[in-house]
């Protein structure tokens, strides 16, 4: 937070009330972001499609998982897996997360 002897700059305080907005937004509490904007048309439109866009967005996301998982998953991480086992067997496992 601002010191009281540092006055902001504007520019700091629309990147401030943004990153709140956005924030609410992104946390799904676009109900309130609405409310806020409410007198600015342009605005609470674009809220309205970011929100459809994030749920388009998260049943992308889950429909791309069952497909992955259906389909016997991706083999991308496996030669990470093999060189995290390496390290296992070669230092006793003191590197484990």
């Amino acid at each position: 937070m601002a010191s009281s002897k540092n006055k902001l700059t504007e520019e700091q305080l629309v990147e401030g009330v943004l990153s709140s907005v956005l924030t609410a937004i992104v946390k799904g509490r676009t109900r309130t972001v609405l409310d806020l904007l409410k007198d600015n048309p342009a605005l609470k439109k674009q809220t309205i499609e970011l929100d459809k866009a994030i749920d388009k967005f998260k049943k992308s996301a889950k429909a791309a998982n069952k497909s992955r998982k259906k389909s016997g998953g991706s083999g991308v991480g496996q030669p990470f897996l093999d060189l995290q086992k390496q390290f296992d067997k070669k230092y006793g496992g003191k590197y484990q997360s």
